[in-house]
């Protein structure tokens, strides 16, 4: 893995690095011994070189845990409280003007108490979570048409890919991706809501298909700011850029991306893309 550049640091710039390598070391432990005692990780060596023969999968969680560390060893500070808001106070009232610019390398955004409120994992996903990508927005548009056939055909199609999405909020955030898995457990135990949890191909509780479609500025408003809000961005654009207005960045939003994040707490959109076909899976609690 290559070393991360150095960032400049401005006067109105929030961001400092952690100082203690050890608690960045015992951080990703913690999150991969969580992730293999859960059976959601193939054994994988976390460095060393490239074994013959490794699977597909094995391959996948390889360059997980390797953007997932690159991110660990990248974070941006915001030096605010958050226990501080109340109500529909937005994050911007007790910040002082951030401008955390453009991001182009994995990175997380954590606040004063070191929470961690943001990943941003670009060119996670592999060209196998999307072998056939004319089929999201062949997707979305079947379900427009009918509901209830849409997404039973829809649904099967995608389960792999959320499976593998499902084991990346493993690592990012244990303890949403335990109280999930419990509740869904539940649903499927229950006789009123067995029939659809059984089918339920992810531990969030919904998923909206995006496609060609700009984005307003917007917070998930019915969420907590301590859950995540998920996209995961695919298509046959080169370029595009997911924006974090109230924190004055700009995440370079290529296709194969995903970015974790707090949607109740910080306002997001995207603008546009450059040419081609722009779609994602938006996924949330």
């Amino acid at each position: 893995m290559k070393d991360l550049p150095k960032r400049k640091r401005g006067r109105d710039r929030r961001v400092e690095r952690r100082d203690s390598v050890q608690d960045l070391q015992d951080d990703l432990i913690a999150r991969i011994s969580y992730a293999r005692s859960n059976n959601l990780l193939e054994y994988i060596p976390l460095y060393g070189k490239t074994r013959r023969g490794r699977s597909e999968k094995a391959e996948d969680h390889r360059r997980m845990i390797s953007l997932v560390t690159a991110a660990l060893n990248n974070p941006y500070k915001l030096d605010c409280d958050i226990s501080k808001l109340s109500g529909s106070q937005k994050i911007e009232s007790i910040l002082e003007n951030p401008r955390l610019g453009h991001i182009e390398e994995p990175c997380i955004i954590i606040n004063r108490a070191n929470h961690i409120l943001l990943w941003y994992l670009p060119g996670l996903l592999s060209k196998t979570h999307a072998k056939d990508p004319n089929a999201i927005i062949k997707a979305s548009c079947l379900i427009r048409h009918n509901m209830d056939c849409g997404v039973k055909e829809w649904l099967p199609s995608v389960a792999l890919l959320l499976l593998y999405l499902d084991n990346l909020l493993a690592l990012t955030h244990p303890a949403l991706h335990s109280a999930a898995t419990s509740v869904m457990e539940l649903l499927c135990s229950e006789p009123s809501t067995e029939e659809y949890a059984k089918v339920w191909p992810t531990v969030f509780s919904g998923i909206t298909p995006i496609t060609n479609q700009t984005t307003k500025a917007h917070c998930n408003r019915f969420s907590s700011y301590s859950w995540y809000d998920q996209v995961a961005a695919f298509g046959s654009y080169t370029s595009a850029t997911f924006s974090l207005p109230e924190l004055g960045a700009t995440l370079q939003y290529n296709p194969g991306s995903v970015i974790q994040f707090s949607g109740n707490l910080f306002l997001h959109k995207v603008d546009g893309w450059d040419s081609g076909d722009c779609y994602c899976y938006a996924s949330f609690f």
